[in-house]
């Protein structure tokens, strides 16, 4: 897999949109194919995933689509006059999740490992489908990981194995990594300490060696999946949410969870080496309908 020197993306779209519906229960499937070569010529991935229709949506408009996907690359909105949109992939509605991560997920991982900073960047409307996508059924993760698990359990679950298979190959050179994670969340044009609730409106710095960050945010240590996912979790309910018509509990804040990987080995100089890379998570307050 080629590194990725600069950001990847991924963004989620659903059906928002009023339009001629086409009325079919069968919708094609296209696979999703992966492509190390994309990498050599681009920084940025654009990948639209569309969910499928949810009950209410079938007891109100039948099969209504008002997108017809005509290759696993471009979709049709329906309306008048038919308006055709081209991304680097569309993952239809039969797509699974590990197929959409090795296309979106699996290269934020290999950049990392390469000493580049990532970021999957994820948002659509409410009740579109970005919780599913990105999370997944998560509730025995610890015990046996589902086919049914997201984008961020699989990127943490390669991420760290990884890890280990790198300072198993490399153990005559010392190699060892560190990772830390911090959670923020932006509300209201204030930023909040999400790991720390009560630390809030913190500022935003720039350092010539580090770049931007945010001061005083919490920052912890992490040695496994499961650490990863406590933080994810339990801090996720410190976020702001409100009722929507399509979710009963919408994220009204904009989120970044970013995971710093750094290594340090020696070589036969004796001389010390090491690499830094962010990769950040950024989750988008899901908009009305």
């Amino acid at each position: 897999m080629k590194p990725v020197r600069a950001s990847g993306g991924l963004r989620l779209a659903a059906r928002g949109l009023h339009a001629t519906a086409v009325n079919s229960e069968e919708v094609p499937h296209y696979e999703l194919q992966e492509d190390p070569s994309f990498w050599m010529e681009n920084n940025v991935q654009v990948v639209i995933r569309v969910r499928p229709l949810n009950n209410t949506e079938k007891n109100l408009c039948g099969y209504n689509h008002c997108l017809r996907q005509e290759s696993a690359q471009s979709i049709t909105w329906t309306g008048h006059p038919e308006l055709f949109f081209t991304f680097d992939h569309v993952a239809c509605e039969s797509v699974n999740q590990e197929a959409l991560f090795r296309v979106a997920g699996l290269p934020m991982v290999e950049n990392c490992m390469a000493g580049y900073n990532s970021c999957v960047f994820y948002y659509g409307q409410t009740g579109s489908g970005k919780t599913h996508t990105m999370l997944g059924e998560i509730s025995e993760l610890g015990v046996k990981p589902g086919p049914e698990r997201g984008m961020i359990p699989h990127i943490f679950e390669l991420l760290i194995a990884r890890i280990r298979e790198e300072e198993e190959s490399r153990k005559d050179e010392k190699l060892k990594y560190n990772c830390k994670c911090s959670f923020l969340e932006i509300y209201n044009e204030q930023i909040t300490d999400v790991l720390d609730p009560s630390s809030t409106n913190l500022l935003l710095r720039e350092d010539t060696n580090v770049g931007a960050y945010v001061e005083n945010l919490t920052i912890r240590e992490v040695t496994c999946v499961g650490d990863i996912m406590t933080l994810l979790m339990q801090s996720s309910v410190n976020r702001k949410v409100s009722a929507t018509n399509m979710n009963s509990a919408s994220s009204r804040s904009h989120t970044v969870f970013t995971c710093t990987v750094e290594s340090r080995w020696e070589e036969k100089d004796s001389i010390c080496y090491s690499r830094f890379a962010r990769l950040n998570l950024v989750d988008l307050a899901g908009s009305e309908r």
